[in-house]
């Protein structure tokens, strides 16, 4: 998967099966837990919700070789991460810090 992203940057990458591994995992890692420290910040549980799901549908694809439910799960992450960067609450969170 990773390699199809960066190939799709323009990047060329070999990586191991080992390696592969470490780095989804660290992947995976990273997003359930900024997920969750956005969940924390904001009293909102659908940021780690989303983020679950994705990485769930990612590992179940990679795990079960089906590539349209890794790309799915890979989709649903960056969809969800979308969303939490163009919420309301930041807009007036921004509002509220500039206000004179």
């Amino acid at each position: 998967m990773y390699g199809k992203l960066l190939s799709a940057l323009g990047v060329g990458i070999e990586l191991g099966n080992v390696q592969h591994g470490v780095l989804l995992i660290i992947a995976i890692a990273t997003s359930l837990v900024v997920s969750g420290w956005r969940a924390l910040r904001t009293r909102r549980g659908w940021p780690v919700a989303i983020a679950a799901l994705g990485s769930s549908l990612v590992l179940s694809g990679h795990w079960g070789d089906v590539h349209a439910i890794e790309w799915a799960g890979v989709l649903v992450l960056g969809v969800g991460g979308f969303a939490e960067s163009r919420h309301p609450w930041k807009q007036r969170t921004a509002r509220l810090l500039t206000s004179d």
